[in-house]
Parts: C-alpha cells; structure tokens; sequence
C-alpha cells in the first residue's frame, strides 16, 4: 500500500444555548460558531454569533433570525437579518423557507437572500 500522510486542514466548533418561551408556544435559541481552515495556502478564521426565535408548534413553525458573522478572508463583517416558516410534511420530510438581507459592514452594501429546500430527518417517533 502507498504510505500517505494523516493531515487536518479545517475546524469547526459550535455552541448552542437554548431555551423555551411563550408557554412552550416558542423556542429561544443563541449559538456561536467558529472555524479555522486553510485553502490555497492560506488560512482563514470564520466566526458568528447568531440568535433565533421558533414560535408555533414543531410541525409548523415560524422563526426570525439575527446573525454576525466575521469573515477573515475578506476581513469584514456581515449582518444578517432572516424571517423564514419549517413545515414538517409527514415523518420526517421537511419544507423550509426564507427570506432575509445581509449588509456588509464595511462599504454599507446590502443583498438580499432567499431560501426554498427540502430536507429529510429521522422521524420523532
């Protein structure tokens, strides 16, 4: 067999604090997240801190997000601001959708962004 080295060329950790509201009607959730990864010979250090707030019931749900991320590769920060529904269709089979607007810090930029996906978990019961 051909002798290749074992090597790491990223990282990723996160935390998660999360706590219910409204009479168990909603969800308090505050996270942080940072990586560390090289690409093309150079290093670069992502970090945000992000909060959401659930409200309705686990099958059908709405949320509004407020993210900031930092960026070192291109030394700035965003704001992100994100409203969105998750509609779980039948064991486990999930519909998520939303929209929101990111603002570069440094030159004041806005875009806005939009998100539709299917997504697929094990079912609760």
């Amino acid at each position: 067999f051909p002798s290749h080295d074992i090597g790491c060329n990223s990282f990723s950790m996160w935390a998660t604090y999360a706590k219910p509201i409204f009479k168990n009607r909603g969800q308090f959730l505050i996270g942080v997240n940072y990586q560390n990864y090289h690409l093309n010979g150079e290093m670069y250090n992502p970090f945000s801190l992000s909060n959401r707030n659930y409200f309705g019931s686990n099958r059908i749900k709405g949320f509004i997000e407020e993210q900031v991320e930092y960026d070192s590769s291109n030394e700035g920060a965003n704001l992100l601001l994100n409203l969105g529904s998750e509609l779980n269709l039948n064991n486990g089979f999930w519909i998520d959708l939303s929209v929101g607007l990111i603002k570069k810090i440094e030159d004041e930029s806005s875009n806005f962004v939009s998100q539709f996906r299917f997504r697929y978990t094990l079912p609760e019961k």
